[in-house]
């Protein structure tokens, strides 16, 4: 019974091995590249001075403090003041601009630090507009406005242009 066993598994393996069948497959891949061209930044962005009152008890909290892209100053809340603010503007060369994309780092936000004590900061949101050739960006504090202090802040904004 036993032999009749073993030669009865070892025939269902050869079965089984016999119809089992081998497929191959393939993919392609491609890749893009493009060759990196210097971006001429030729105005930094710059929040102005900035007139927070903390003992305020405004409607609107805190508020915030913003320099659009075309370079309209807007404050509210505890923000009583904005003086001298302009946006940044870089120039891309080229001729044609298909399909553009403009990647700001850290989900466009820049942390700005006090120039004499860095352990000072705040959160800036930082905002674009395409008017090609020219990026016009601006920015908006709007965070940690209750706990910030005087000083000087600054910090920078990395981003790339895809197109």
């Amino acid at each position: 019974m036993r032999k009749y066993f073993l030669l009865g598994t070892v025939a269902l393996m050869m079965a089984t091995n016999a119809n089992a069948t081998a497929v191959g497959a393939s993919f392609s891949a491609t890749a893009d590249i493009v060759e990196a061209t210097s971006i001429s930044c030729d105005q930094d962005l710059n929040f102005g001075t900035i007139v927070f009152n903390p003992h305020l008890d405004s409607p609107e909290g805190d508020g915030y403090a913003e320099i659009t892209p075309d370079g309209t100053p807007n404050v509210s809340g505890n923000v009583i003041a904005m003086s001298g603010a302009t946006p940044a503007y870089c120039t891309i060369p080229g001729e044609e601009f298909n399909d553009i994309q403009i990647i700001i780092a850290n989900q466009n936000e820049v942390k700005l630090t006090d120039t004499t004590t860095p352990s000072k900061t705040i959160e800036a949101q930082i905002s674009y507009e395409w008017d090609e050739p020219i990026i016009y960006f601006g920015g908006t504090i709007d965070s940690g406005l209750t706990s910030i202090q005087a000083g000087t802040y600054t910090g920078t904004v990395d981003f790339a242009v895809i197109y």
